[in-house]
């Protein structure tokens, strides 16, 4: 994560703006001992809340909330993964509604309880002022006697975190040893990020606690203090990285700590940071969304779009009215900008994200079934942070380049269709932010966008600035993952892998992020499924990425999937017969999680895990070099035609065993080309054992475009499995691993048991894995992250280790051992 430091005054300047308290304010006192953490942080929260009142602020109050978690999970009950993140203070408003969701422990006895009726709803920022005049003038009675003793105590401070309502969260160190950022003002060496595992794990816990807010709230950036001792920074984070002040006493100098708490709190909720076109919903709209899955009673429980809206409406989520602003395409149709030239404003309700980030900066991409009201039916909305570059298309002109080339002339299905999208833009002439329908997109328009490189320092690299963009798709999809049968994921991937090849030859489009999430399920309505290889963000032309300059890690993608050469050889420019390698990688990791092997059973789940991080999360660092980090197993696997899955299906001896063992011998003969001799030396070819041979399915039609040679006898599979080097790769194209897909899907060699194709539960329990690895910078493994090429992030200065080149999708491993630093 990018750390930029500037002086008190630059900061107040351009994060901060608004008028200074009243001139000859008097500020409390407070006495704060450095004993302990606890030591600092109830005076501080008392400190706090004490200028809050001296300001006359009845809105906001100052918890703490060190000693219990958010209770809302953050994924799904199944795979048990609470929030447990606590920051020390943060600042809540003080209105019934958020009260709700940080629930306080009441000192009130059980007479007085009766007595008001259990009504807890008066304010706390009351009883704690009344709280502090009773001790001020010595009432107080210990007897328990007297009305004092007989009435409610006051409420704690100590509550319950509640991300979806924090406005300033404060991280409270108690000296040096761990702190974020150097105290001790060495103006000469700026960011002062001082180095050692203990300063950047408290760094990157800055980054968690970030990313969570940005997950539970819509934002475009957050205010924090990093307190160490009697010495506090400010920081502002968006998805560029972290503004942070220099470091002041905010005892001796409690002006500067009220000058920026008064400024904060009367800044408006977008200088505070909330996304301008997103508000609270109503209560009607609140009740109302909570209540749309329900409206289905014909559709199956199971349904994606009935799914997708109880997930949304979770209890303990907010819901919120997104004003989103663009060109909307006719109900039915594909947007196509060359025809479309009306802005239109839509409002789309949203609870709970289907998906999330699992890192604070990039692009911080989140989707949600949301529900336009406009039209009233449930759409799919994508909510990222792009990139500001002339050298690097937008997702939405990926899809009109797609739109142009492929899904006009040839009709295909296999892509999402784009209903609107855009940059995110709002009006601040407009009270609540809402752009009304114009044909103008411009005029007193601004966009949510970045501040962060802005401040970079002249000569340092500075980073693209990002600009808040939202997608709108009329399918909602089910995940890879949820697929019911083997042949069922055969045929999905199957499909994307034709949208892959339509892209890459009529658009020119290599798609570069191949991954479980990106492969999606549509279920039609006349029955039958779909396959849709969606997210474009990251595609890039072919003339592209022959321009890309090699770095230590140019690649984008997702590090589970990225193929094994980029891996083990991050110089290499990323080309065709990577991508076409990530087909096999999702293949086989699907399989080992939810299909039936030789190591299912509960006997063979720590073998599995072991193996499973083995081959999809294992990161090795190469020498003393921070930022370069290499993975071999799966490329040795690969060079010696192994298996990548054992027994799958309960034998070697079926179609969906043989594809993925064709699959294997395909990339091993592409590692053996010239076109990867130039990266290594291949190895003495061990024996292969023949693969292969399947029914026709609708989707096998869509591959005719790409005229496939004729289906293939028995002596030419043989001979195809068991020849020698080639000099071509057969990965230079999409011929071959088509072949491959469409002999599999015609053969008569699958299972008879229709148990063995099902679909098992998730046989990657949370075990632990003992090795050394390397946290990935929301400082959780078990979370997809997003990276991009150096390229799309700029030149980026004064950034922590930046780890592999990767997104990070989610696993369940427990990680017990010592890890690296995080990012």
């Amino acid at each position: 994560m990018l750390w930029i430091q500037v002086s008190l005054d630059t900061f107040f300047d351009r994060c901060v703006p608004g008028n200074d308290p009243p001139q000859g304010h008097s500020y409390p006192t407070t006495n704060i001992e450095l004993k302990s953490e606890k030591g600092i942080q109830d005076p501080l929260r008392t400190h706090i809340n004490d200028i809050l009142k001296g300001f006359n602020c009845q809105d906001l109050i100052a918890l703490s909330s060190r000693s219990h978690p958010d209770k809302i999970r953050q994924r799904s009950s199944q795979e048990r993964d609470l929030n447990l993140l606590r920051p020390d203070i943060a600042l809540y408003p003080n209105s019934p509604d958020a009260q709700k969701t940080y629930p306080v422990r009441s000192g009130t006895n059980n007479s007085a309880r009766a007595a008001a009726g259990d009504d807890m709803s008066s304010s706390i920022l009351e009883s704690q002022q009344q709280s502090q005049g009773d001790r001020q003038d010595g009432s107080t009675d210990s007897s328990g006697t007297g009305a004092a003793a007989t009435t409610t105590k006051p409420p704690s401070l100590d509550t319950r975190v509640a991300w979806a309502w924090a406005e300033l969260l404060i991280e409270v160190k108690k000296d040096s040893d761990r702190e974020p950022f150097d105290v001790a003002q060495k103006r000469d060496k700026p960011p002062n990020l001082p180095s050692g595992k203990a300063h950047r794990d408290a760094r990157g816990q800055v980054a968690r606690y970030g990313r969570e807010i940005f997950n539970r709230q819509h934002r475009q950036h957050l205010f924090m203090l990093s307190v160490v001792g009697h010495i506090a920074h400010i920081l502002r984070l968006d998805t560029v990285g972290a503004i942070v002040s220099e470091p002041f006493n905010y005892l001796t100098q409690a002006e500067l700590l009220g000058k920026f708490l008064y400024r904060f709190i009367n800044m408006t909720p977008e200088q505070r940071g909330h996304n301008p076109t997103a508000r609270r919903a109503t209560p009607e709209e609140h009740t109302l969304f909570r209540s749309l899955w329900t409206r289905f009673p014909d559709v199956p429980s199971d349904s994606a779009v009935k799914r997708g809206l109880k997930k949304a409406a979770t209890d303990g989520w907010p819901i919120y009215a997104l004003d989103i602003y663009a060109l909307w395409s006719d109900p039915d149709d594909r947007l196509d900008t060359r025809v479309v030239k009306t802005y239109q404003s839509h409002r789309c309700l949203v609870g709970r994200p289907d998906s999330m980030n699992g890192s604070m900066t990039g692009r911080m991409t989140r989707g949600f079934v949301a529900w336009d009201t406009v039209e009233q039916k449930a759409v799919y909305v994508k909510d990222s942070w792009r990139p500001v570059s002339s050298q690097i298309p937008s997702e939405l002109e990926n899809y009109q380049r797609l739109l142009e080339r492929v899904l006009q002339p040839q009709k295909s299905e296999l892509f999402l269709t784009l209903r609107a999208g855009g940059d995110v833009v709002w009006s601040p002439d407009v009270r609540d932010g809402r752009c009304m329908e114009s044909t103008d997109p411009h005029g007193s328009l601004q966009a949510v966008a970045t501040l962060t490189q802005e401040l970079v320092p002249a000569g340092r690299g500075r980073p693209f600035a990002r600009h808040n963009c939202r997608l709108i798709f009329k399918e909602i999809c089910r995940p890879l993952e949820d697929f019911s049968t083997a042949s069922q994921l055969v045929e999905s991937v199957y499909g994307a892998l034709i949208a892959h090849g339509h892209a890459c030859i009529s658009a020119d489009l290599l798609h570069c992020d191949i991954s479980v999430a990106n492969i999606l399920i549509y279920d039609k309505p006349e029955g039958g499924i779909r396959p849709v290889l969606a997210d474009w963000d990251l595609a890039k032309t072919k003339e592209r990425l022959l321009e890309q300059k090699p770095t230590q890690n140019p690649h984008s993608g997702t590090w589970q999937f990225m193929s094994a050469v980029l891996q083990c050889y991050p110089e290499k420019p990323h080309q065709l017969s990577d991508d076409l390698e990530s087909f096999l990688h999702v293949l086989s990791w699907c399989a080992f999680r939810y299909l039936k092997h030789g190591l299912s059973g509960r006997d063979n789940a720590r073998v599995l895990a072991s193996l499973f991080f083995d081959l999809y999360d294992k990161e090795v660092q190469v020498g003393s070099s921070p930022d370069r980090w290499q993975a071999h197993t799966r490329f040795i696997n690969i060079m010696c035609g192994a298996p990548p899955v054992p027994s799958p299906l309960g034998s070697r001896d079926n179609a969906f065993a043989a594809l993925l063992q064709k699959l294997v011998h395909l990339c091993r003969q592409h590692y053996r080309s010239k076109e990867i001799k130039q990266y290594l030396e291949a190895p003495t070819p061990p024996k292969i054992k023949r693969g292969l041979s399947l029914s026709e399915m609708s989707i096998d039609a869509q591959a005719d475009a790409f005229n496939l040679p004729p289906y293939p006898s028995e002596s030419q599979q043989t001979s195809s499995v068991t020849s020698p080097t080639e000099v071509e790769s057969p990965l230079r194209d999409h011929i071959a691993i088509m072949m491959a897909f469409r002999v599999a899907m015609r053969s008569h060699d699958w299972p008879v048991s229709r148990e063995d194709l099902k679909r098992v539960a998730d046989q990657l329990p949370r075990v632990s894995v003992f090795c050394v690895v390397r946290a990935v910078s929301s400082g959780d493994a078990s979370s997809k992250r997003t990276y991009e090429s150096a390229e799309e992030r700029g030149q980026v200065a004064d950034a922590d280790i930046p780890g592999p080149p990767t997104k990070r999708f989610r696993t369940n491993f427990v990680e017990t051992s010592k890890t690296r630093a995080e990012q």
